[in-house]
């Protein structure tokens, strides 16, 4: 049980930093 929850938050933090640093390249190359 444990073990799925925490695969889940890595899963949901690996997600939510991916985003993250999309956005921040998407908007560095669209002002530049």
């Amino acid at each position: 049980m444990l073990k799925r929850f925490t695969k889940y938050v890595t899963q949901s933090v690996a997600g939510m930093i991916g985003i993250s640093v999309y956005v921040l390249a998407d908007t560095f190359f669209i002002s530049v």
